[in-house]
C-alpha cells in the first residue's frame, strides 16, 4: 500500500504538534470534507473564481499535514482554474476526491486510532 501521507511530514508533525497532533488532523478531516464538495459544485457551474480558491485552500491544508499526492492534485487544479480553462477539470476532480478519501482513510486508521 502506497502512504498517502508522507512519513518524514508526519514525523516532523509529531515532534512539533505532541498531543495536539490529533486535532490537525480532525479539523483537517471536517475543512477538507467540506471543501471537496464544495469543490464538486462550483466546477460543476464553471466557476473559475471560486474554484481556484477552494483548490488553493485545500492545497495549502493538504501540504501542511504532508498529503503531497492530494496537495499537487489541488494545484493543478488551482492553475487550470487560473487560466479559466476547464477542460481536465472532470478528471482532476475525481482524482482529488480519490486522493482525498484515500488519504482520510489512511488519516483514521494510522493517525486517529
Amino acid at each position: 500500500m502506497s502512504s498517502y501521507i508522507d512519513s518524514n511530514a508526519l514525523d516532523e508533525l509529531r515532534i512539533l504538534m505532541g498531543d495536539e497532533l490529533k486535532l490537525l488532523y480532525e479539523t483537517f478531516l471536517e475543512d477538507a470534507t467540506a471543501k471537496v464538495q464544495q469543490l464538486e459544485g462550483v466546477a460543476a457551474e464553471q466557476d473559475f473564481d471560486k474554484t481556484g480558491r477552494l483548490a488553493h485552500s485545500l492545497k495549502g491544508s493538504s501540504r501542511n499535514i504532508g498529503a503531497f499526492y492530494l496537495s499537487d492534485l489541488c494545484e493543478s487544479l488551482e492553475k487550470s482554474a487560473k487560466i479559466e480553462s476547464s477542460d481536465n477539470w472532470k478528471f482532476l476532480i475525481s482524482d482529488i476526491k480519490d486522493s482525498f478519501e484515500r488519504t482520510a482513510a489512511e488519516i483514521n486508521h494510522s493517525i486517529l486510532q
